[in-house]
């Protein structure tokens, strides 16, 4: 996320991203119906990664699975 797509989460209750492709901030599951509703959103200690926890509605990952991590490298 971008400081705008911050922003638009918190007004919206819902998780927005800055895409490098589209070059603009768009919601989490726009074009898929799969959007992600905002329970809790937490910063770390140095405030530069953020900690989103949602209520998915429908699959995270766009290839249809519950998450996009599922491939364990170790």
């Amino acid at each position: 996320m971008n400081e705008d797509a911050v922003k638009k989460s918190l007004e919206t209750g819902y998780v927005y991203r800055y895409s490098r492709k589209k070059r603009k901030v768009v919601m989490k599951g726009e074009e898929s119906g799969n959007r992600m509703k905002i329970m809790e959103m937490i910063a770390d200690c140095d405030y530069d990664s953020l900690l989103v926890k949602v209520i998915p509605e429908g699959p995270a990952c766009h290839l249809g699975k519950e998450s996009c991590f599922d491939v364990q490298i170790k």
